[in-house]
């Protein structure tokens, strides 16, 4: 080691820093001072600082060059070999194994047969893949079609478990939404089925001991466009009407907004009214204390293996109907 003007350690040009976890040897004429890779850098930047001499040469006995990035040009051939491969994900690779010998493939094809053409049509998501992207949902916890299809296509671990190569497209999400309007609810029961008939056989869904949670999920519907079910009126007309008949000025929204809430008898009653994009929706407190058009979902799992056992959803009914 070398000192500086103010009598700091610099390092010695040329010294070789050892050890692969971190943690190096700087050796000069003999002595030996260990020290972390990191320790030096923030003491050479230190002595740099300071105005120390030979400042700008404080950094290279770090025998690395900084990468700067720049976009690259596609070469017009590529082989086998110049495509990256996906690292290793047991976890997949053994889930993708344990479908293939219980026989998924032919099981939701043959489920799956009734919904497609006989002869001819257009060439369509395959069974298989549209299951293993819900799959891939809810082991991940994406939210959204989108999200799945974004992930499908930039994951190399989820292209090889769909069963997709680099050099070909993924399905795109409105795919996957028409695939899952495509498909009755029965069907995908009957898969969800399947897979707990594995557990079984596996002996980790047995049902001996079970839990059960209950909590609202918000519907893709909103209070706005609500409708009267006697008179066919959304909200805001069904309310001038009340108000015009009840010989109120209404000139304004505010206007409007103010006797909406000095009116008696107020109430968004699920026997009165109803949504146009989802009549199966209910108007219901969510646990926030908000109020929104939602279902309610119940969760059944089994204590033993956490293996989710049932999964019905009912009408929300927070309200009177």
């Amino acid at each position: 080691m070398q000192r500086g003007a103010e009598g700091g350690l610099l390092p010695v040009p040329g010294r070789r820093m050892h050890g692969a976890t971190g943690r190096g040897r700087l050796a000069a004429g003999g002595r030996g001072l260990t020290r972390s890779v990191w320790g030096c850098f923030v003491s050479s930047l230190r002595q740099k600082s300071r105005g120390c001499p030979d400042g700008n040469d404080m950094l290279y006995n770090v025998s690395i060059v900084m990468g700067r990035r720049r976009q690259k040009p596609m070469p017009a051939v590529l082989t086998a070999e110049d495509l990256p491969t996906a690292p290793t994900v047991p976890f997949f690779k053994r889930l993708n194994q344990l479908l293939e010998d219980a026989g998924f493939e032919s099981f939701v094809e043959e489920l799956c047969q009734p919904f497609y053409a006989q002869r001819m049509g257009r060439p369509s998501l395959p069974p298989g893949v549209y299951f293993r992207l819900l799959l891939l949902g809810f082991l991940m916890g994406l939210d959204s079609e989108r999200r799945i299809a974004l992930m499908a296509c930039d994951s190399l671990s989820l292209r090889a478990f769909l069963g997709y190569g680099l050099h070909e497209r993924t399905p795109d999400h409105s795919t996957l939404s028409r695939t899952r309007r495509l498909l009755s609810l029965a069907v995908h029961e009957q898969v969800f089925s399947w897979v707990l008939e594995r557990l079984r056989e596996a002996g980790l869904a047995e049902g001996n001991n079970l839990t059960v949670d209950a909590t609202t999920l918000q519907a893709n519907a909103a209070l706005k466009t609500l409708r009267h079910k006697q008179t066919q009126q959304g909200y805001r007309a069904f309310v001038r009407s009340l108000a015009e008949a009840a010989g109120e000025t209404v000139e304004s929204e505010e206007d409007l907004n103010r006797f909406d809430k000095q009116r008696k008898g107020k109430s968004l009653s699920n026997a009165e009214w109803e949504s146009p994009t989802d009549p199966d929706a209910r108007v219901a407190k969510m646990k926030d204390g908000s109020t929104k058009m939602a279902y309610k979902a119940e969760h059944a799992v089994d204590l033993d293996s956490g293996a989710l056992c049932c999964l019905p959803v009912y009408l929300a009914r927070r309200f009177p109907d």
